[in-house]
């Protein structure tokens, strides 16, 4: 993946690159911490919540089709701003979960990690992990509703 940068509206330049190793612990814990507020898991136990789903999440990032693209400072590599990460299954491209730290919401990143992973906006885009405000973004930025797709087997 090539590293690209922009800069936004707001004058925030960042860049968009691959993850790391040493990003996992960030993806880790902001996608349990915001997915657990999705109605979805209102009823689930916290242990039981952190526990599968951090396996899930592991389980999602060992397979091969999966990639992670990464918002982060462009003078500070390790200061993330948020990431996008997608996978190809036999139903096509799919849209797992995308993060944006809520001091830099409302400035592009989120769309254009969308952009980026997305470039010709496949017909066939689905996405698995729903939050209200998530699904209400998508479908602003994709520009019709998405198929809600939960992956197989996770």
């Amino acid at each position: 993946m090539q590293e690209t940068s922009i800069s936004s509206s707001s004058q925030l330049e960042y860049s968009l690159r691959a993850y790391t190793d040493q990003d996992l612990p960030f993806i880790f814990n902001s996608f349990l911490k915001s997915y657990r507020q999705s109605p979805l898991n209102l009823c689930i136990p916290n242990k039981v919540y952190y526990e599968e789903y951090h396996r899930v999440l592991e389980k999602i990032l060992s397979n091969q089709t999966t990639g992670v693209v990464i918002a982060c400072s462009e003078s500070d590599p390790g200061e993330i701003f948020g990431w996008l990460m997608a996978s190809i299954t036999e139903n096509g491209p799919t849209l797992i979960f995308v993060y944006v730290k809520q001091a830099y919401r409302h400035l592009g990143i989120a769309t254009n990690l969308f952009k980026y992973a997305f470039p010709q906006y496949p017909n066939n885009l689905s996405y698995c992990f729903h939050t209200t405000t998530g699904a209400l973004w998508l479908v602003h930025v994709y520009g019709q509703p998405v198929a809600f797709m939960p992956l197989k087997g996770h």
